[in-house]
């Protein structure tokens, strides 16, 4: 039973090129490349353009302790990145646009996390190894 029901899903090209997948009647078909590709777009532009700005051009991670205006303006960066990418996939979609928009939303924002946590960890340096102080011998 569920042979016949991948069956019905995909079919193999004339040309034998490639499979592509078909949509029974009834259903309809999302454009899984392009809410992938958007979201994957947003989620890179978001998170590393403010990492860039962050720890390239403001100096070191002693920045993050005490954030100035500056550092906080860079976290509309990431909100601007998914917007643009949810309006994107939104106008390229005949159907199920909301449900597509709100995906590429969630798939964004937690790509976006992901690569601005793993990137502040990678990038931030580790505090400096005390040495400790030689023992005299007293006697």
């Amino acid at each position: 039973m569920l042979c016949t029901a991948v069956h019905h899903l995909v079919s193999i090209n004339d040309t034998g090129s490639g499979i592509r997948f078909t949509a029974e009647k009834g259903q309809r078909r999302m454009r899984w490349k392009l809410l992938l590709i958007a979201s994957l777009v947003a989620g890179l532009v978001g998170a590393g353009a403010p990492l860039g700005i962050i720890f390239g051009l403001l100096g070191p991670a002693q920045r993050l302790a005490a954030p100035g205006p500056l550092v906080l303006s860079t976290l509309l960066i990431p909100v601007l990145a998914i917007t643009a990418a949810s309006v994107f996939v939104y106008r390229h979609t005949a159907r199920r646009r909301q449900f597509q928009a709100m995906l590429t939303v969630l798939l964004a924002t937690s790509l976006t996390l992901a690569i601005l946590l793993f990137g502040s960890v990678f990038l931030s340096k580790p505090a400096p190894e005390t040495a400790p102080a030689p023992r005299r011998n007293v006697g």
